[in-house]
């Protein structure tokens, strides 16, 4: 069983992880405005995407232990998978 200390590493990893995923995939979301980086674009916002949505799950997963979240923390994970979600959609649709 993981003792508290690792799991608040854990925790502080994968915050570290969701904000690097949201920079890259703002990176990625900015280069299709930029001839500069436009050829890595697509691998900028896939992996945004997923390190993003790998690392916000994680950090979700150990707050839900806590039973004394505010209720904005549910609003606002679950409007950026819905977010995420369209972001998706929208690129599978209109192929990158």
């Amino acid at each position: 069983m993981k003792n508290r200390s690792d799991t608040a590493k854990i925790r502080h990893l994968n915050e570290l992880l969701s904000g690097v995923g949201a920079a890259t995939l703002g990176l990625g979301l900015g280069s299709r405005f930029s001839s500069s980086i436009h050829a890595i674009e697509v691998p900028l916002i896939i992996g945004g995407m997923i390190s993003h949505a790998f690392g916000m799950y994680v950090v979700r997963h150990i707050d839900s232990k806590n039973e004394n979240l505010p209720q904005w923390t549910s609003i606002v994970y679950w409007l950026c998978w819905v977010l995420l979600i369209f972001l998706a959609i929208y690129f599978v649709i209109n192929k990158f």
